[in-house]
């Protein structure tokens, strides 16, 4: 950047602090949530896990925010993205014998036998998020190098925050919706996140 827009931008911001921070957290949590509602970010596994299983409302919470938590603190590991698509994918796929090797042989274990809700949620919640976030590592690194970490900082916070909110809401119609969809319309949504 010419030195003479760089200085006109330091002195504006500087002197604007607060509004621009503001700004610019407004702007990532609405973006947040069209990025969220876009392709990708689990939005097919987490309605079929959740219309598909016996869940609490506090596993519609703890998996609501453990997934944006993973998925925007690995952007730092972006380096190693082939690592974790792979490790997805795995996960992914173990997920889905379980629950056709639970379909078949009518072996019901009720998610709710283990007593920590985060434990029990890891499983998906990894295999959801682990994919590093390309846009956060962005900011992250737009933002250190113009040396405004807490702004860049601020911004994926609040973009982690708009994600979990749309999960959340994602989750909880299909636990809500548990029970009461017809029960081949649950065996394909086991089979869909194969």
């Amino acid at each position: 950047m010419p030195k003479v827009l760089s200085r006109r931008h330091n002195t504006y911001y500087e002197k604007n602090t607060f509004i621009c921070n503001i700004i610019v957290i407004f702007f990532s949590f609405i973006y947040g949530v069209l990025h969220t509602l876009g392709p990708g970010h689990g939005k097919m596994i987490i309605f079929s896990y959740f219309i598909s299983e016996e869940t609490t409302k506090w596993d519609t919470v703890v998996l609501s925010i453990m997934i944006p938590i993973i998925h925007s603190s690995g952007a730092i590991l972006l380096a190693i993205q082939y690592s974790f698509t792979m490790l997805s994918g795995l996960l992914i796929v173990g997920i889905s014998i379980y629950l056709i090797f639970r379909h078949h042989k009518e072996y019901k274990v009720n998610v709710l036998s283990s007593k920590n809700i985060i434990l029990r949620n890891i499983p998906v919640a990894l295999s959801v998020g682990i994919v590093p976030c390309p846009l956060s590592l962005t900011i992250m690194s737009t933002s250190i190098i113009y040396g405004i970490f807490w702004v860049g900082f601020s911004s994926v916070v609040s973009l982690t925050i708009a994600m979990t909110i749309v999960l959340y809401f994602i989750a909880l119609l299909a636990s809500k919706s548990h029970g009461k969809i017809n029960k081949k319309v649950i065996i394909f949504l086991k089979f869909s996140i194969v």
